[in-house]
């Protein structure tokens, strides 16, 4: 059997290969080390070897809340005047 290797051609930010690149050089691998570790984890796995976080930044910090007020970790004012003072006196 013979192990014939296919080319991937990938463009990335500049900036971004030069930090992946130095990186990888402190780990002892070269790019194509990396990628193929990378697809060889994916198959094995049969998913990516991370949680992609898609997530809007306004979404996640309404969820965190939702969740807080949902294990009754939030306060209750009678008014926005008691809220407003309560949020100056910290």
């Amino acid at each position: 059997m013979t192990n014939e290797n296919d080319r991937i051609n990938v463009r990335v930010d500049a900036k971004l290969k030069e930090q992946v690149t130095r990186v990888l050089d402190d780990l002892g691998l070269d790019m194509t080390t990396a990628i193929t570790l990378y697809l060889a984890q994916v198959v094995q796995d049969k998913r990516l070897p991370f949680v992609p976080d898609t997530m809007d930044p306004l979404d996640r910090a309404t969820t965190i809340a939702l969740n807080q007020i949902a294990r009754g970790e939030s306060e209750e004012f009678d008014t926005v005047d008691a809220w407003w003072h309560s949020l100056n006196s910290n």
